[in-house]
């Protein structure tokens, strides 16, 4: 594999024939289920269909027979309760946001796992347990257990550059389970591993043990870089990425994300895709070469043009060659062009009163320098009276998808 498979482009959150999901709900070849907002159902069934979640869902009983489940940036998908979750011949789940599951999250043949968000099962195993199955892991993926179990194929476990997969206990039953195609990543396995086979041929893999780790047999890491007495991915990955994501307001996108450490990085480069495959720089800063303190990043991308979505994913570059990628985030200007309002102002108390809340998943407060106000899903009213003098903008994003800006002069307010 020259590369992680990588995720199709979004179709949207609310795409032409879908329908939002019920409860007790069966999702059939030809069906797309949606969810905006926050739901709590159980006894859902995904049968060749395509669920599509851009809220917050929380699942008891969740079976999986085929088809294709996607978790937007900044959706949840919780499986809080019931049995085991079991993707099954023929499906694709693929994981832009949150994914957390109190119960064993098992693969078993043809299926496809994408998790370019967080991903979490940490009570419980991770297995995959079929020929042609593959977990992609791009970002962030933590588990009680991980088995790569019989019969399962090599590269089985690709680990995109930057990503982190933590396990207490980790089980390899197949030659060359993981795969690092380009760049490094960082396997985090804290208690115990029994490797009956070679975990893998890649250089560029970091393995991080602690000094209490034990072993069934030989360590049998293969080609990796094996550092003891590790206590993390963190020590091991230059930098520790908690935010990356962006906002459209005025014509102009505003690109932000937030550090909690760096090691040994020189710089920063954010680049752009309007097909999510052929990338170009637009920004670049430099980075804090070591730092341990949280610190926020931006820029600004000018070239905006309407109708129109633009993928964006953040490159970052060690002083001594090495580079990495975020997760991608895609943003979406359409023109105001629709006719409901979300805001009105007071000059009396300096309030910004939400009105259709109803429609709106998102709101964002940002002042001329595209530095955050206020941030939230929900709100009734928003306080401007200790904010800054000047221009500032309110950004809504709807449950549908579409976008509406407001550009308020305060003390102007109407």
């Amino acid at each position: 594999m020259a590369q992680c498979l990588t995720t199709p482009v979004f179709i949207g959150c609310t795409p032409a024939t879908s329908s939002p999901l019920i409860d007790g709900d069966v999702v059939n070849v030809g069906d797309i289920r949606t969810v905006n907002g926050t739901s709590n159902f159980s006894n859902i069934t995904v049968n060749g269909g395509q669920l599509i979640i851009c809220g917050n869902l929380t699942l008891s009983n969740l079976t999986v027979n085929s088809g294709t489940i996607f978790i937007n940036t900044g959706g949840t998908l919780n499986c809080n309760g019931g049995s085991n979750v079991i993707l099954n011949s023929g499906t694709n789940f693929y994981n832009n946001g949150t994914s957390i599951f109190s119960a064993h999250f098992i693969l078993n043949a043809n299926v496809t796992v994408i998790n370019n968000g967080v991903l979490s099962s940490l009570f419980n195993y991770i297995i995959i347990q079929g020929l042609n199955t593959y977990l992609v892991n791009n970002n962030q993926l933590t588990s009680a257990g991980f088995m790569a179990w019989i019969p399962s194929s090599p590269a089985c476990l690709c680990l995109g550059d930057g990503s982190a997969t933590t396990t207490n206990y980790f089980f390899n039953k197949t030659t060359n389970s993981v795969s690092v195609p380009i760049g490094r990543a960082c396997l985090n396995v804290r208690q115990y591993a029994s490797n009956d086979n070679v975990v893998t041929a890649a250089s560029e893999l970091d393995v991080c043990v602690p000094s209490g780790i034990s072993y069934n047999g030989l360590p049998n890491w293969g080609m990796a870089n094996v550092i003891n007495n590790c206590s993390g991915c963190s020590v091991v990955l230059p930098v520790e990425l908690v935010l990356f994501d962006g906002y459209i307001i005025d014509r102009k996108a505003f690109l932000n994300w937030k550090t909690i450490s760096e090691t040994n990085n020189c710089s920063y480069k954010v680049e752009r895709s309007i097909d999510g495959i052929v990338f170009n720089v637009v920004g670049h800063v430099n980075g804090a070469i070591n730092s341990m303190s949280p610190i926020n990043y931006q820029i600004i991308d000018n070239t905006i043009e309407s109708n129109t979505i633009y993928y964006y994913r953040l490159k970052q570059e060690d002083c001594d060659g090495y580079y990495s990628y975020s997760n991608t985030i895609y943003l979406y200007f359409e023109e105001s062009n629709f006719d409901v309002e979300f805001i009105k102002t007071t000059t009396i108390d300096q309030t910004i009163e939400i009105i259709n809340d109803d429609l709106i998943q998102n709101i964002t407060v940002l002042n001329s320098l595209g530095q955050f106000i206020f941030k939230e899903s929900s709100a009734k009213s928003i306080d401007i009276a200790s904010a800054a003098d000047g221009v500032f903008y309110v950004y809504i994003l709807t449950k549908n998808g579409k976008t509406k800006t407001y550009k308020i002069l305060k003390n102007d307010v109407k």
